[in-house]
């Protein structure tokens, strides 16, 4: 049966590494607002970010529409970290009669300060093409009445690697 698979957890949580090895066992397209918004806009789309985003969650969601409709599987690689994306997210899909299935990725502070160091590292010496992680999007993520309950997700991963 045909799913929708939607990667919840904190920036640097290993989501994207996640996402990939679920997309090969799955046999799935996977969709990431991150990769579009960058490649399209760069790095620093400052007080147009959540609008921009916006926009691109709206435009994955009805890729994923199509996508599912056409028989494929489809993982989306965007974090879900804040609860207006999850509420948003199970609004639009419930409309569309579309059962997701919500896939969280658990990391303990010490894993996840590691992997952001190791994150900017690789920007910053033009390894990586994903965001720097600055002290604004770390504080995206630092409200703990975000953090989704065991209810809300289908699969709890605990990633300490």
């Amino acid at each position: 049966m045909t799913k929708i698979i939607l990667i919840c957890g904190k920036i640097c949580s290993g989501k994207s590494t996640y996402a990939k090895k679920l997309m090969i066992k799955e046999k799935a397209v996977r969709l990431n607002p991150d990769e579009i918004m960058k490649h399209f806009f760069g790095e620093y789309l400052g007080d147009r970010h959540d609008e921009v985003l916006q926009q691109t969650l709206n435009f994955i969601y009805y890729k994923a529409l199509e996508i599912y409709h056409s028989g494929i599987n489809v993982v989306i690689d965007f974090g879900f970290w804040q609860k207006q994306y999850r509420k948003q997210t199970n609004q639009f899909f419930t409309e569309n009669n579309v059962k997701i299935e919500w896939h969280y990725i658990d990391i303990n502070d010490a894993t996840w300060k590691k992997n952001i160091k190791k994150r900017n590292k690789l920007v910053a010496e033009n390894e990586s093409f994903d965001y720097f992680v600055d002290e604004g999007i770390l504080n995206k993520f630092m409200n703990p009445d975000d953090k989704p309950e065991y209810d809300e997700m289908d699969i709890w991963y605990e990633n300490n690697w």
